[in-house]
């Protein structure tokens, strides 16, 4: 059609263009973005943890000092405020924000941690050939994203049957 590119012809063995990946591709394409999803996701985590903590404190120690408080309507200033803090008590445990924070946090550590001794050759890639290192890295990167993503989602669906 006229205005509209060809479109890239399928390769014949799919995994061809994985293996001719050099290790930068590989770390910019695929390890590096991982890194970034994980990093933000343990980010929005921790900020949903602690401002759920911090509504429950808070609110719960406004609602202590409102019940000695001699102030018109604080009846229902203690009742919308008890409402706000059971529910942020609640979703906080629910949606196991805390717990969900440490694993993607962990995970982007690793991550990090797996990079770095793969670019300096030091660790468990010291004695390798570029070419099994690399085979490592993908080795290492690919079987621990996919186990610290099985664990989260046992982690986040755990007690939800019950």
């Amino acid at each position: 059609m006229a205005g509209h590119p060809e479109p890239d012809p399928i390769p014949q063995d799919p995994n061809e263009d994985f293996l001719k990946m050099q290790p930068e591709d590989y770390i910019r394409n695929r390890l590096v973005p991982h890194q970034r999803w994980y990093n933000s996701r343990y980010i929005r985590m921790k900020n949903w943890h602690y401002t759920l903590q911090a509504v429950t404190i808070v609110g719960g120690l406004l609602v202590a000092w409102l019940g000695t408080a001699t102030l018109p309507g604080k009846d229902k200033a203690i009742s919308i405020l008890g409402l706000l803090v059971s529910i942020s008590a609640a979703m906080d445990s629910m949606l196991k924000f805390r717990e969900s924070w440490k694993v993607y946090n962990s995970i982007a550590l690793n991550l990090d941690h797996e990079r770095t001794t793969f670019q300096t050759r030091t660790g468990v890639y010291s004695d390798l050939s570029d070419e099994d290192a690399f085979r490592k890295l993908v080795t290492q990167v690919e079987t621990y994203t996919r186990q610290s993503n099985m664990g989260l989602v046992d982690l986040l669906t755990q007690d939800k049957g019950k």
